[in-house]
């Protein structure tokens, strides 16, 4: 029940860990389930806060012994890696007891990472069977891949909270992944969408692929079409339709591109010359589409107008001496938008350059950076308001 030398031992009892100090005539238990403290005493037993002094100058690691508590000597070494590495077992426990749930996974030999404080049950019980056998093939598939600096497959090693997602096309891969009895098909499937997931949501949510299809068009290009890595896939794939989008919105047939093409590498590179001969020419429209007024304002003394061209990016960028006219391929992507805060008796002098991008003001600054005023923050707190924005800490 730890090192001999060790003035404080632990034991387990039920749903507790009973920790006792032989230089002090009362215990302290800490409950797995509640995270509540007591002070155990031959007179009474009480619930208290603060349990430092109990474990004062005794490192935490003397305390537990690995061998008869494995699961909680590993839930401990990682509360206090958790909390940088601690050493008192009182700050130890402080940490654990916002990670309970961590037990639930060790019992059943599932690794778990730091960052979870979700309990098991949040996992429907197919996709934690998915899961588990995710994590046990990464493993091998680790193994038989150690000489390549490119992993081929991206499976997930414990649970994280990454894989804590919003959306149920998440889960539904995983579900998806189930059917498959070949781990190479399995890996495969598995890691377009846990290695890439930010570009497959867009893919799917955005670009309005079905999941399944672009799963098996993926595995096809990998299989067929000399991608080794399952990154390069996914790279060439979103800025082929990325292009391809933009060049149907130029020509009025926006969306409509060939989604699942042969060959993508060559398909690939003759989108990319088209889109780069039209793109200088289509800018401006381009940049003109992305405006439509829904984001001027009007209060008091200061004024939010757009911008019409992109002329007028290059004229705030070289009146406020910042980088803003680098922003302008972004604003014709579509990824930000800028706008321009102006007095309204001088429309014609820059002011504050603002950035409003995925429903917050990410940024706004005078001129050469300077931070904004006081009442220039003021308004753009009854802008952000007014537009349904989130004002970050600008």
């Amino acid at each position: 029940m730890g090192n001999k030398q060790c003035s404080i031992t632990m034991k387990k009892e039920k749903e507790l860990l009973v920790f006792t100090n032989k230089n002090l005539p009362y215990k302290i238990s800490f409950n797995l389930n509640t995270g509540e403290y007591q002070k155990i005493s031959d007179k009474e037993t009480k619930t208290i806060k603060n349990v430092n002094p109990f474990f004062a100058n005794v490192y935490y690691k003397n305390i537990i012994n690995e061998e008869e508590f494995p699961i909680y000597d590993k839930m401990i070494n990682m509360a206090a890696m958790e909390g940088y590495y601690l050493s008192n077992m009182g700050t130890v426990l402080k940490y654990l007891k916002k990670h309970l749930c961590w037990e639930q996974y060790l019992v059943l030999g599932i690794p778990v990472g730091v960052d979870v404080t979700f309990p098991l049950t949040y996992f429907p019980k197919d996709v934690l069977k998915t899961l588990q056998r995710a994590i046990s093939l990464s493993e091998t598939l680790k193994q038989s891949c150690r000489d390549s600096w490119r992993p081929r497959y991206a499976l997930p090693e414990k649970i994280t909270r990454f894989l804590q997602k919003d959306s149920d096309l998440f889960f539904n891969c995983i579900k998806y992944c189930s059917q498959f009895n070949d781990d190479k098909e399995f890996a495969q499937n598995f890691s377009f969408f846990y290695g890439r997931w930010n570009e497959f949501k867009t893919l799917v949510e955005t670009y309005n692929y079905e999941y399944k299809s672009l799963l098996k068009y993926l595995c096809f290009l990998q299989d067929y079409e000399g991608y080794d890595y399952y990154g390069d896939v996914m790279n060439d794939l979103m800025d082929y339709v990325k292009m391809s989008d933009q060049l149907a919105t130029i020509c009025d047939r926006k969306g409509k591109f060939e989604k699942y093409p042969h060959f993508l590498a060559s398909k690939h590179k003759i989108v990319s010359t088209n889109y780069n001969a039209v793109k200088k020419h289509m800018e401006e429209k381009l940049f003109a589409q992305r405006y439509n007024g829904s984001l001027e304002y009007t209060y008091g003394k200061y004024c939010i107008i757009e911008p019409k061209t992109t002329a007028d990016i290059l004229r705030e960028a070289q009146q406020m001496h910042n980088c803003v006219a680098s922003y302008i391929d972004r604003i014709v992507e579509g990824r930000t938008h800028v706008v321009l805060m102006r007095e309204r008796a001088n429309l014609e002098d820059s002011l504050v350059t603002v950035e409003v991008k995925e429903g917050h003001i990410k940024q706004a600054y005078q001129s050469c950076n300077t931070i904004i005023t006081s009442e220039q923050r003021e308004f753009l707190k009854k802008y952000a308001k007014n537009k349904d924005l989130i004002l970050d800490n600008v």
